[in-house]
């Protein structure tokens, strides 16, 4: 489904010329003919309660816990957070029984400091395959889209699709597989050395098999960003003192929250800082990113932004506090042995301790932006001021976790590890293609981390 009711309009991604610009291939099928090809049928809100038992059924399992992920009382809603333009696929088998169900958003961005789009899959969730009875696979949808997605009109002409995967997720990391994984400059595998010939009986001619149907195309990803999903329960003794800051930068920095008048500055800020990124988002123009957070993220508003500026004015960084709970809700089965004490403790202070499979109340640090232009130690300066001073405005106890993206090219755990509790979750967010694309793009190329924001998956 294409749930863009308001008509948004957004940069349409630049046509072919002399000035380099990407080309963009002519619609020519549409989603659901699309779709057919694959095995899976597009579903929308009127599906919803199917969606909703089939999604509920499934847990992401780690190592030592499950988590529960539900998008509850409507699955669409939590796709308008991500993108206007999302939709559903739905795997039925003979009974019109869910087996599989994959989603894709597709979104504005920029790419080479372009307006372009990108895609991203979501919500990969599947029976086990000795569970099912269906033949398709989100595998080959993914790479159809790599291969000719471009081509369907939903998509906007959209040709760069990416997904992530929580790297401890045991099914998730089995289903893209260790050999789907490319290499950058990946050598060709030598040729065996011809085993012994060996003659086959004669066989009679009316007998002589068929040629061997051909295999499946092979499935790539590449990645796009190692990151961290960091969840702070509570600062440290000495943070709530105040017994000093984070660095020994003399900055003179001022942090406020948000108002109506800060609107096209930060606008300005977060799409300055978006546009050198790979996939950064498009803030700029009078439909922008932030204008569409604002519309359709339940209860987020310019008051929910903190801003740290130099006494000049000049924004150095900025993030949202965000409850994406109306939309998203995360259970876990029980508590890691390793912190069930620190919970215990936790509890005996006053903090907001989450008991197993009830819901885990998250605040998420959204539009996370410092500065590009900043040196490293102000850099983290500048993060150490905006999360202490959302500490000292007591949001943070109505929630069990505050949570941010943290990409290990740009780390800022150094402040969090000197006043927090926390832990963290490894992500990995990847592109996927087929084996002879052209257009790949690698962490390892980046300057900048990717355009990504984790809560939106």
């Amino acid at each position: 489904m294409n749930f863009n009711p308001d008509k948004t309009e957004y940069p349409s991604v630049a046509p072919q010329g002399d000035d380099g610009a990407v080309e963009t291939e002519m619609p020519t099928m549409k989603i659901s003919d699309f779709a057919a090809q694959f095995g899976c049928v597009p579903l929308t809100p009127a599906d919803n309660p199917k969606i909703q038992a089939f999604y509920n059924s499934m847990a992401m399992t780690s190592e030592k816990f499950s988590v529960h992920t539900k998008k509850e009382p409507d699955y669409f809603r939590f796709l308008a957070y991500a993108a206007d333009n999302h939709h559903v696929f739905g795997y039925p088998n003979a009974q019109g029984e869910l087996e599989g169900m994959v989603s894709l958003i597709v979104r504005p961005c920029y790419i080479g400091g372009r307006p372009d789009r990108v895609g991203h899959f979501l919500d990969l969730r599947f029976k086990r395959r000795k569970e099912r009875t269906i033949k398709g696979d989100w595998k080959e949808l993914g790479l159809g889209f790599t291969r000719s997605g471009s081509r369907v009109e939903e998509t906007e002409g959209c040709r760069i699709y990416h997904g992530s995967y929580i790297t401890t997720n045991i099914y998730a990391t089995a289903s893209i597989g260790k050999d789907a994984h490319a290499k950058a400059g990946q050598k060709k595998a030598e040729k065996p050395a011809p085993a012994p010939e060996r003659k086959a009986p004669p066989v009679p001619p009316e007998k002589t098999p068929a040629a061997p149907a051909p295999a499946p195309e092979a499935f790539r990803v590449s990645n796009l960003a190692a990151y961290q999903a960091i969840n702070i329960y509570a600062r440290k003794p000495w943070k709530i003192l105040s017994l000093g800051s984070f660095g020994k930068s003399r900055e003179k920095l001022v942090v406020t929250q948000g108002t109506e008048k800060d609107l096209e500055p930060l606008k300005a800020f977060l799409d300055r800082q978006n546009q050198p990124k790979t996939f950064g988002y498009i803030y700029a123009g009078p439909s922008g990113e932030l204008e569409r957070r604002l519309r359709r993220w339940d209860g987020l508003s310019m008051s929910s932004f903190f801003i740290a500026r130099d006494l000049s004015g000049k924004i150095l960084g900025a993030f949202g506090a965000f409850d994406p709970g109306r939309g998203r809700q995360l259970y876990i089965d029980a508590l890691p042995p390793e912190k069930e004490r620190l919970a215990k403790l936790g509890a005996m202070a006053g903090l907001k301790v989450p008991r197993p499979n009830e819901n885990i109340d998250i605040l998420y640090l959204t539009s996370l932006e410092l500065d590009h232009d900043l040196a490293p130690d102000l850099r983290l300066s500048v993060f150490d001021r905006l999360l202490s001073a959302l500490f000292r405005s007591g949001l943070p106890r109505r929630y069990h976790i505050v949570s941010f993206c943290d990409y290990n090219k740009q780390s800022l755990l150094e402040v969090v590890s000197g006043g927090y509790m926390y832990d963290a979750t490894p992500v990995l967010l990847y592109q996927l293609h087929s084996p002879d694309a052209t257009e790949v793009y690698r962490e390892s190329d980046m300057v900048l981390p990717p355009g990504h924001e984790m809560v939106l998956m």
